[in-house]
């Protein structure tokens, strides 16, 4: 593979917020669903949900470790609010099983989860539009 074309990979937080529908066109939803006197919408999955199975996938992540430190990350995964603080808890998920597991079944299990985080890819030698401290 040319080395033009070698492309890297990096895993980055998800937005942290969700968006919703315009508040102009819930408006009009609603105004046309009452006037033609209409059933009210089912509503959508909740994003929780997605939330909850992301949770569990985290804590299958760290199933077979029984340690002080896997239970504190392991009630850490349980108070995470939004994808973007799960983001945030891998480097703990990786710690606590590199400590038990050894760091390549560690990264093993990062990279499944990792799937569920946006992935941004960039060539080689391009710029990362960051700046770098010497201090």
């Amino acid at each position: 593979m040319p080395s033009s074309d070698f492309r890297r990979q990096e895993t980055a937080p998800p937005a942290l917020f969700w968006r919703s529908e315009p508040a102009w066109k819930r408006w009009v939803s609603r105004t046309w669903q009452w006037l033609w006197d209409l059933e009210d919408p089912t509503p959508p999955a909740p994003p929780l949900s997605a939330l909850n199975r992301v949770r569990a996938e985290f804590r299958n992540a760290l199933w077979d470790l029984q340690s002080a430190r896997a239970n504190q990350v392991r009630d850490r995964i349980e108070c995470a609010r939004s994808l973007r603080e799960l983001w945030h808890l891998r480097a703990d998920v990786f710690k606590a099983i590199a400590v038990h597991r050894g760091q390549i079944e560690a990264q093993a299990r990062v990279d499944s989860l990792d799937a569920h985080f946006p992935v941004r890819s960039f060539k080689q030698g391009e710029p990362r539009h960051a700046r770098v401290t010497s201090w």
